[in-house]
């Protein structure tokens, strides 16, 4: 069956979807020929050859693109959305209908969100002229804040910072096997080392090992402060604000884009 599924539909009561078709394509470069075809056919505008000239697939383009790359863009990357750009604006059009999403930052250096802002700029700067704006998202760290309770995990980790000295917390927190150590390493933490290894289950390491740094770093008490915090580090509603300013906004803009640049494209 599955290999005879072309693709599956999804709905969900969301604001978001209201007005918009969001298309999940596979990566771009990949060793499949069907899965780098489906990201042409949709992305660049181009009919797949293997699909058989589905008129409904065909139909389905993009006006917009959200392009997810991890935290060092590659030169495939410029050169696709390079090619986006060229079919998708008209000559001259001002730049508003694609950005980059930088994931998978949490586990960069001992500062990932300084890191991960150094990383969008670098990448800003590879893909200039390609995408309007670069944007650090996690949605590991916004998923952990949606599901873990304040008393279970964000206050606990709380209080690890804030009764842990300085020298003792560096330790703690040099990786997943000292955070679990026994507490004779210490010179004394409000959560015992049988409390850590289940805070340690709860969510991945990068997730733990930042939450405590901003709670140290900030001088965070309150479990629910912190997990808003985790929660503004994640960059969710910061990308919310991109997509409400770059494509909701101008949408009939876009629209009207897409429309004039197929109508011009045989005048070509």
């Amino acid at each position: 069956a599955a290999r005879r599924t072309k693709w599956l539909d999804f709905f969900a009561e969301s604001e978001f979807l209201a007005g918009a078709n969001l298309i999940d394509t596979p990566g771009t470069r990949s060793v499949l020929a069907s899965h780098e075809n489906a990201v042409r056919s949709f992305v660049l505008d181009e009919s797949d050859p293997q699909a058989g000239g589905d008129d409904e697939a065909a139909a389905q383009k993009a006006d917009a693109i959200i392009y997810v790359v991890n935290p060092v863009a590659k030169e495939s990357d410029a050169d696709l959305l390079a090619m986006f750009d060229e079919r998708t604006r008209m000559a001259g059009a001002h730049l508003h209908n694609s950005i980059a999403v930088v994931q998978k930052w949490e586990h960069l250096g001992d500062d990932p969100l300084a890191e991960a802002e150094r990383k969008c700029a670098r990448i800003a700067e590879q893909l200039a002229g390609k995408v309007a704006q670069v944007v650090p998202t996690s949605g590991l760290l916004a998923r952990c804040t949606q599901k873990l309770a304040v008393g279970e995990f964000w206050q606990p980790l709380c209080d690890i910072a804030r009764s842990t000295a300085a020298d003792d917390l560096a330790l703690l927190l040099d990786g997943p096997d000292f955070f679990v150590d026994s507490d004779d390493m210490f010179g004394g933490i409000a959560v015992s080392q049988t409390q850590r290894v289940r805070l340690a289950k709860l969510a991945p390491w990068p997730v733990i090992r930042l939450a405590v740094r901003e709670a140290a770093r900030l001088q965070l008490r309150d479990g629910e402060a912190l997990r808003a915090r985790i929660y503004q580090c994640s960059g969710l509603d910061r990308l919310r604000s991109v997509l409400r300013e770059r494509f909701f906004k101008q949408a009939e803009l876009i629209k009207a884009n897409t429309v004039l640049r197929r109508a011009w494209h045989p005048c070509n």
